[in-house]
């Protein structure tokens, strides 16, 4: 399910051939076919023999692009960092054992990456895919596949466009790392919007310090403004991507952005009188061809006519619903330049946690937008 989704942005297609209906064009006609044949292609083609045949309808063209996936929620731990550990275990693990074989570029910005966890998961994908004879070979394949993973751990937005910025240079050095032979697969950024408050509150101060004195002056500043650090960030996650012909997977929380940009009024009576204006977009589910929108499965409380006794009874099953831990991916397909495409959570699939690692399956109808199981 997931390849189909990351193939459908790598390759949409940028121009639909137009149907014609009722048009069906005739065999080519050969030496041996008889007036029986021509007389059956005169009846199924509009022109007659002799005439110029119409030109044939465009053919469907197709151009690389790939993905930028954005993984975002309205809560914390909801799974996020964890579908960034399968879907980094499928890119490094070798194609004979159902991976992509390729390098991964990891910026943990949130400083929670866990290489025991992402081991876990890798191990986890084998055993569930019945590759390897033994434990001892599963595990060989997994601790190799590990060494393809690059993780930096910036501290702060500077830290991390500096990292952005001489990426491409450690990537290319055959000698730096072990991943020379093997092409970019994914460049994971967890999370996106983890510096934001210590942005805004230098963006603040910097604006702050720009107020005019008694004297009417202005402290000493840079002749240009220079972008938001978030707008570099993207700018250069752009070009390494159009370097290296990469994935890119962030995450986001969606909490930051509805405090970024406060809707318009705050009094409930005037709410009702006037019309709602939207708020800028997020430059991040701007920069984003597709959103996934994650939230834990809801589990319903007791009905009310239920007796204790039947609470009882049914409590272990509950406290296994929820050990499970059962996240709903939304996926939100946006329209782009030359394509269009479905509203928001058309498809769906859920996202088992355990502490053996990370199950996919695929629900389609049995969750709504909410992230609620429908019953």
């Amino acid at each position: 399910m997931l390849d189909g989704l990351l193939e459908s942005f790598r390759f949409p297609p940028t121009q639909i051939r137009a149907q014609r209906p009722g048009w069906t064009w005739p065999e080519a006609e050969s030496p041996e076919d008889g007036d029986e044949e021509q007389q059956q292609a005169s009846r199924m083609s509009p022109w007659t023999p002799g005439a110029v045949p119409p030109s044939a309808p465009p053919p469907i063209q197709m151009h690389t692009r790939p993905a930028i996936i954005e993984i975002s929620s309205s809560r914390s731990a909801s799974g996020k960092t964890n579908l960034l550990y399968y879907l980094t275990s499928i890119a490094i693990l070798p194609p004979e054992c159902g991976g992509k074989g390729s390098a991964v570029v990891w910026i943990d910005a949130d400083g929670r990456f866990s290489a025991s966890r992402l081991m876990q998961i890798a191990l986890h994908y084998l055993c569930s895919s019945s590759i390897g004879s033994t434990d001892q070979e599963r595990f060989s394949t997994a601790r190799e596949a590990l060494k393809h993973v690059h993780t930096f751990q910036p501290q702060s937005s500077s830290k991390l466009v500096s990292i952005l910025q001489h990426l491409d240079r450690y990537l290319l050095d055959s000698t730096g790392h072990l991943s020379s032979y093997r092409w970019l697969g994914l460049m994971v950024l967890d999370s996106a919007t983890a510096f934001y408050w210590p942005d805004r509150f230098d963006a603040d101060v910097a604006r702050l310090e720009a107020v005019p004195g008694p004297d009417n002056t202005t402290p000493a500043a840079s002749g240009e403004q220079r972008p938001s650090k978030t707008a570099e960030t993207i700018m250069l996650l752009k070009q390494l991507q159009a370097r290296f012909e990469c994935s890119v997977l962030f995450t986001t929380q969606a909490t930051v952005a509805s405090v970024s940009h406060p809707q318009r009024p705050q009094n409930k009576a005037s709410a009702r009188m006037a019309p709602e204006e939207p708020g800028p977009q997020n430059p991040w589910t701007a920069f984003a061809t597709l959103t996934l929108s994650m939230a834990r499965l809801h589990v319903p409380p007791f009905a009310s006519s239920m007796t204790m006794d039947e609470c009882v009874q049914e409590r272990q099953k509950r406290m296994e619903v929820l050990a499970q831990g059962r996240f709903g991916v939304h996926i939100d397909w946006r329209k782009t330049p030359g394509e269009t495409r479905g509203g928001v959570g058309q498809e769906t699939f859920v996202l088992t946690v355990t502490r053996e690692g990370v199950d996919i399956e695929t629900e389609s109808s049995s969750i709504d937008k909410a992230g609620r199981r429908l019953r």
